[in-house]
């Protein structure tokens, strides 16, 4: 059907047209269809009429709630991402790792530890702190809330890290004027047999630039 094709912007005017076809006033969107046209419309900015849409959905779960929070958080409305996340745990739904994420995306844009600090703690009781999503949120927020050397631990305790952990490491040692350890840190990857992506190289290129050695930046970034 051609509405499953429709942008977020346009799938409200759709549940209002096809009212005549239920017996309630209003269409009510299934939750998953809600749900993905929620992401769409935060995905363009449109957070009041996502809101609006999520506010309207009659029966809401963990993916609904968190797809909301993520896009208060990716919007920059740190403040209403908690609030939100405070309404889902009086409803008793528990949180899964993309609540997490968006969550810690929320802490890391206030650059408030003791929230971070917080999330982190209902992580662990929720045992997913080792989630690569969430591991890799964790590390983020820490770093962009002062807490680099908290960062630093929590990225030693992974055995085996993957690739987004090393960026979020690197990056928030460059992030703190750390640029000596960003590029051992680097150092330390390449000997890992990981290979560095595009975000891997930014993050080292701002850390040579900061190092004050424009001839290291060439060669890191062509070796």
């Amino acid at each position: 059907m051609v509405f499953f094709n429709l942008t977020g912007r346009r799938l409200q005017p759709f549940f209002q047209k096809a009212s005549w076809f239920f017996d309630t006033p209003v269409c009510k969107p299934e939750p998953g269809f809600a749900t993905t046209a929620i992401q769409s419309l935060c995905r363009e900015g449109d957070i009041a009429g996502a809101r609006k849409l999520f506010d309207e959905m009659p029966e809401k779960n963990v993916f609904s709630f968190s797809t909301m929070i993520y896009g208060y958080s990716s919007n920059g409305f740190f403040v209403d991402s908690l609030h939100l996340f405070s309404n889902m745990q009086d409803l008793q739904i528990h949180p899964n790792s993309y609540t997490f994420v968006a969550l810690l995306l929320a802490s890391a844009g206030l650059s408030n530890s003791k929230i971070g600090e917080s999330i982190h703690g209902r992580v662990i009781k929720t045992g997913l702190e080792f989630d690569a999503f969430v591991r890799t949120a964790l590390l983020n927020s820490y770093s962009k809330c002062g807490s680099v050397a908290d960062a630093y631990r929590l990225f030693r305790a992974s055995d085996r890290p993957s690739l987004a952990h090393w960026n979020a490491m690197i990056a928030g040692f460059v992030l703190d004027h750390r640029f000596e350890e960003a590029l051992l840190l680097f150092e330390r990857l390449k000997l890992s047999g990981a290979m560095p992506n595009c975000i891997t190289m930014m993050s080292v290129t701002q850390g040579c630039l900061g190092h004050g050695s424009l001839r290291l930046a060439a060669f890191t970034v062509t070796s």
